[in-house]
Order: structure tokens, then sequence, then C-alpha cells
């Protein structure tokens, strides 16, 4: 959804001027950004860059940039909007931990950002672009997790690289068995991959549409609205309780595994979002369910513990102020107050909704301020955000843990 003109509205963790406010002051309500670009089309975080979209196909960034996250060529983070030289028409863009990805109205990938782990395929302060797909395939759909890639062509094979220690790429590495039989292989998780290769789905043809990733899991949505989730399952997010064997591979799922549609009540998935451990999805009857993490309230509604450890994960951004037992769903819960909803984003482990009345709703971790509302208490049942500053949202954004909406 594009407007011409708008207030554009800011808040949450502001470490390094994410917030696009000319400071480094996390804010716990809604602020005003002064002189955003016209007609912005898509909002979007990494842990602590900002980027947004122009209907003009523009990219406009803020916040750190020590990696090179924000494409222009320097580490100096930026506190106000700068818009990125040198770029070809955008269509799409979306934001790791520290690293960008986006989609040219022709269809090529371009990243930028840290490539400590592969991720962007390429060594990039400056976008460049990624030339590994086949020839003639376009690129219509990217996700970016903590330290891995993910980008769907226009003939639904889903193509993944970066970290993989976790299974989040999808797919095995054969090596060959080192004192065994000859020529015996033994099948391994990548530990990670510097070029996007194909996610593996056996002999199943499917069409994938939409993919979206977490901090360790990944997600295909297909053209027949079933989903596809691989990766770390620690948290319930893929579906199957986690084990309580404390060995890093025992919640592992390497390969795309189908939550069909009785995982959802019979219903077909419409749209897919992710959080770093916890999923939100709407299905086609307008119901929004999420599962997963839900110890800092981030499924929308407060659930009885039913397993896990506080142990932290040991991953940036996180467990960050995490005071309480674990908590999840492994099973979709409804979350009603957004039946019918016109817009999700999902931050690390807090959520934003638009309601089909324009109301804005966040919920979920709130350290920072993210919910919105004055407080740094975590927020377990979606609560509305006053926009009055800004007018009746008409888009939202998120970052690990910083909020961003446009208003009318």
């Amino acid at each position: 959804m594009a407007a011409s003109s708008g207030s554009l509205l800011a808040w949450g963790a502001n470490s390094f001027g994410q917030l696009a406010l000319g400071h480094t002051r996390d804010c716990l309500i809604p602020e005003v950004v002064d002189h955003p670009p016209e007609g912005i089309v898509s909002l979007a975080g990494g842990a602590g860059h900002t980027t947004l979209l122009t209907e003009s196909g523009k990219v406009f960034m803020c916040g750190s940039n020590f990696k090179g996250q924000l494409g222009l060529g320097h580490t100096q983070n930026m506190y106000r909007l700068v818009e990125v030289p040198d770029l070809p028409r955008i269509v799409k863009v979306t934001c790791g931990w520290d690293h960008t990805l986006a989609i040219t109205d022709k269809g090529h990938l371009f990243s930028w950002g840290s490539n400590m782990f592969g991720q962007l395929a390429q060594n990039a302060r400056r976008p460049a672009r990624i030339p590994a797909f086949p020839s003639g395939q376009k690129v219509v759909d990217i996700a970016a997790g903590l330290r891995h890639s993910l980008a769907v062509t226009e003939d639904g094979r889903v193509w993944s690289w970066g970290s993989g220690v976790k299974g989040q790429l999808g797919r095995f590495d054969d090596q060959a068995r080192a004192g065994g039989q000859a020529g015996a292989e033994l099948r391994v998780v990548p530990e990670k991959s510097d070029q996007p290769q194909p996610v593996d789905f056996g002999e199943e043809t499917v069409k994938i549409v939409q993919a979206a990733a977490g901090a360790n899991h990944s997600v295909g949505l297909s053209d027949e609205g079933v989903v596809y989730v691989w990766g770390e399952n620690k948290r319930g997010q893929l579906g199957e309780e986690p084990s309580s064997d404390s060995v890093a591979k025992a919640d592992i799922i390497p390969l795309p595994k189908a939550l069909d549609r009785e995982f959802f009540g019979g219903r077909s998935v419409l749209r897919i979002h992710s959080g770093w451990t916890h999923m939100v999805a709407m299905l086609d009857d307008k119901t929004v369910v999420a599962w997963g993490r839900n110890d800092y309230g981030q499924l929308g509604c407060p659930t009885e513990p039913e397993g896990g450890d506080a142990e932290a994960e040991g991953e940036p951004g996180e467990d960050n102020g995490e005071q309480s037992p674990s908590k999840y769903s492994c099973t979709p819960i409804e979350v009603p107050t957004l039946q019918g909803c016109s817009q999700i984003a999902c931050g690390a482990e807090h959520n934003l909704a638009i309601t089909e009345d324009q109301v804005l709703l966040a919920w979920g971790w709130n350290e920072h301020g993210m919910c919105g509302d004055a407080r740094v208490i975590d927020v377990h049942t979606p609560k509305k955000v006053d926009t009055r500053l800004g007018g009746k949202p008409v888009l939202i954004g998120s970052g690990a843990g910083h909020c961003l909406a446009l208003c009318e």
C-alpha cells in the first residue's frame, strides 16, 4: 500500500539511530520522523538498521552501519534517513541481522552488509548483484534471518545461503565418511554456504510463492496455501514438540516439512510471518494464528509453560531481558482480536498489526518500548498503540526491536 504523503512514526530500540529521529534514545511511545520520503510502500528493519522503499523504487536507510548494511560504502552509523545511491529501481527490500537484500524491477537480487557467514553471497558494503540464479529466472520474493538468506524464483524454487548449522538452509551436504567403507558418504547439514543453492524438497512438486525466515529457521508458503518449515525447532516454531535433549542437533529439522491443512484446522494459509522463534499466519477465513515461543507474550495470548528451559539461546537479540521460564506452543493458537486484520509485521519477539478499522496493535517483547505503551513491561495480548500524532495507520514495519508506522 502506498501513500503519496503521510506521517511516519517510529518507536522502540534506538541505540544506533534506527528510528531516524536524529538521536540514539529509545522511544517508549511513537514519535514523528521529520521529512520522510514521499510515496513509501514498505518499511523493514534488522537488528539496528532500517530500510524504507518508495513507489519510485528508491531505498532510504538509517541506523547501524558497522558492517556496511546501509549500502553507503562506509561504516558510519546514520541517525537520519539517507538514500542508498547507485541502485536500480527496487521493488522489494528486507533486512537480516546486519545485512540487506533487495529485488530490482527486472527480478535481479542485490545484497550488501555483513558476509561473515556467506549471507550476501559476496563481499559488498555497496549494493551488488548476486548472479547465481539460472539464466532467465527472476527473483520474486526474499527473506533474511539472523545469518542466512532466502530467495524465491518465479519457477517456485527456494534458494538459501549463509549460516546452515541449525538446518536453516534446507539441504544436506554429502561428505566422505572418514575411516568408513570406500565410497560411503555421511549426510550433514552445511555449516554455511556462500552461494545460493536450491532447498531440497525431495521428489515432491512444490511451487513456493512466499518465504519467511526466523533466527535459525526458514519457511516457505506454496501456491496451494501449504506451509513448509525447516531449521531449528527449539521453541516449537516448526510445529513439533521440542526435545528435552540438550544436544544441539536434537531440535533440527534439516529438510522442508509440510504443515498440512490439518495443522491449521483444515484451512489454507494466505500469508506467513516469522519472528526469531515464533510464527504468525493469516488463514483463508481471515483468522490469525500464532505458535512457537511465548515467554514475552509474542503469541498474543497467555499460555502455561509446556516444557522447554530457561537457558539463553546465545544469539544476539533473541533473549535480551529474559525474566521468565521458557513458554511455547507447538500448535497454532488463534488470536481473536486480529480476525480480518489488514497487515501483520513481526520483530524478533514482538508483533504489530493493523485491524480492519485501521487501529494499530502491538504485543510481545517490550524491553525497549516496542509495544508503544510508554512502559517496558511485556505485553501478552494485542494492545492499541496511540497513533494520533500521525493519524490512521496504513503501513507497518519492524526491526528486531524497533517499529515503524506510516499514517494518513
